[in-house]
């Protein structure tokens, strides 16, 4: 299993996370996102 498939599984494993990511995503889908900067260090 490639390393972004164990990462998504572990971040997916629990059921508060899974529901936190999952309503963010289709957020993200209807166009809700917010775009920010990253700060360079």
């Amino acid at each position: 299993m490639s390393e972004h498939m164990d990462e998504t599984e572990y971040l997916l494993s629990s059921p508060a996370n899974a529901d936190r990511l999952t309503s963010a995503h289709e957020a993200s889908l209807r166009g809700e996102g917010v775009e920010r900067q990253l700060i360079e260090e």
